[in-house]
């Protein structure tokens, strides 16, 4: 039986922590590496219906996109959902690891996989890592045929189960425009739209655009696409259960059932 330090250095050879960003907090957040490894759970948030399905199908382990510490805990009374999952995690004995920034810039990443969900080819990233081949934040590459903004809006739905799409007003002006070129990142990728100019990208896609960015842009003819994090960054679950089932083909890794929840409700 592997330990949880095997399944980490499984997940860490693909998503090693020094891509990670500064501000980032990717590693184990609870448990002992050391500890033999019966089962690993998937999904994208640490919670406590998480752990819940791990405990259930035998797991000791939450593999997580999203880290559980953004910020630490002034005290543990179970008073917010983060204390809960803290005394959940730790009374059952699962420990929790998390890969966020570390597997976005992954050469087979988030954001590289995004960029071939939506079928684009001559892939790279967005802003290359210098210190890994292939790695980074971000994707650019080009669409097989171009499309009109409509039609690229609809593949985007489509790929990514996201149910509406916020589009820069180049949407509406530039609709007679095709799209070629299209750069992403997955998660809040904002920061990254001056990068997506600079790729000569004809559309960007990320999430959580606030509308003084989308004013800002307002007389540039690239169209920012903003779907929902969540939409964004689901495929992370696939991710981590491909890296560990290639490495442990026969060990028990799970999908957890209470993930698939958008945390946000389209009303």
């Amino acid at each position: 039986m592997p330990r949880i330090a095997d399944i980490i250095a499984a997940i860490e050879a693909e998503a090693p922590l020094t891509l990670q960003e500064s501000w980032d907090n990717s590693g184990l957040q609870i448990g002992h590496a050391d500890a033999e490894c019966t089962g690993v759970m998937i999904a994208l948030d640490p919670s406590v219906a998480a752990i819940d399905d791990a405990i259930a199908a035998g797991c000791n382990m939450l593999a997580t996109h999203h880290p559980l510490f953004f910020h630490k805990p002034e005290r543990i009374v179970g008073a917010t959902a983060q204390q809960r999952i803290i005394e959940r995690a730790i009374s059952s004995g699962v420990a929790i690891y998390s890969a966020h920034t570390s597997l976005d810039a992954a050469p087979r990443g988030l954001n590289h996989t995004a960029a071939e969900m939506l079928g684009l080819t001559g892939i790279a990233p967005l802003e290359p890592s210098s210190a890994i081949p292939g790695a980074g934040m971000g994707a650019v590459g080009n669409l097989p045929s171009p499309l009109s903004a409509h039609e690229f809006v609809e593949l985007v739905k489509a790929k990514f189960g996201s149910p509406v799409v916020r589009c820069s007003a180049a949407c509406n002006r530039y609709c007679g425009s095709k799209i070629s070129r299209v750069a992403l990142c997955t998660g809040s990728g904002s920061s990254m739209i001056a990068a997506a100019k600079r790729a000569g990208a004809d559309a960007y896609l990320t999430s959580d655009t606030s509308y003084h960015l989308f004013a800002d842009h307002v007389d540039e003819p690239l169209m920012i696409a903003d779907i929902g994090h969540h939409e964004s960054e689901s495929h992370a679950r696939d991710i981590l259960m491909r890296i560990i089932s290639e490495k442990f083909p026969n060990f028990a890794v799970r999908m957890s059932n209470s993930d698939t929840v958008n945390p946000i409700a389209y009303a």
